[in-house]
């Protein structure tokens, strides 16, 4: 799915955050949204980050049971580092989480009537 003409879409963003927010609670994890749709990227991929640098050093177990949740392949993940040999491990799995939670986003706003 192609999510290019959404990014922008402030409603979708909110409703991504919103769901990351959300999913991360499942496991007890805070993550903040100010609410900031220009800055939403770059404020949530910088949480995830850290949350999961730390995780990925101290519960391995616990960010594939997050990875799964929010219906990540390893291939997925594969492919994203080998395109982007310049991000780090925490930093793919961050661009992949907002990525599929957007895609969640998009496609309930296009099929649901």
């Amino acid at each position: 799915m192609d999510i290019e003409p959404y990014r922008l879409d402030k409603e979708i963003i909110r409703q991504t955050m919103q769901r990351i927010v959300n999913d991360f609670a499942f496991f007890d994890i805070t993550l903040f949204y100010s609410g900031n749709e220009e800055h939403a990227y770059a404020e949530m991929s910088a949480q995830l980050n850290q949350v999961i640098d730390n995780i990925a050093v101290n519960n391995t177990s616990l960010l594939m049971q997050i990875i799964y949740k929010i219906d990540i392949s390893e291939q997925q993940l594969q492919k994203c580092m080998e395109l982007n040999p310049d991000k780090t491990f925490t930093e793919s799995v961050a661009h992949l989480i907002i990525e599929r939670e957007m895609q969640k986003v998009i496609t309930r706003k296009i099929f649901t009537p």
